[in-house]
């Protein structure tokens, strides 16, 4: 998900959103994409993170930031945005 998507997805005023951590060109995956966008995202709306959370190190490293841990070969998590 770029900046340009996450802006156009608030415009609907949902109160869920989902970031898709695969670059869709190259299809590399990272969580800096869940990192980066997360501070652009009001309180209020949840956030799911999608693809690449699948090992227990990416877990922790989200940790500071779910809401619930995702279960081990999830590929996705929910992320508190209180």
């Amino acid at each position: 998900m770029t900046e340009a998507e996450l802006d156009e997805a608030l415009t609907l005023g949902g109160d869920l959103i989902g970031i898709n951590n695969r670059d869709l060109h190259t299809f590399e995956t990272s969580l800096d994409t869940t990192y980066r966008l997360l501070e652009l995202i009001p309180n209020g709306v949840q956030v799911v993170t999608e693809e690449r959370v699948q090992r227990p190190r990416e877990s922790a490293l989200l940790s500071p930031t779910l809401n619930t841990a995702p279960p081990t070969g999830s590929s996705a998590a929910v992320c508190a945005n209180a």
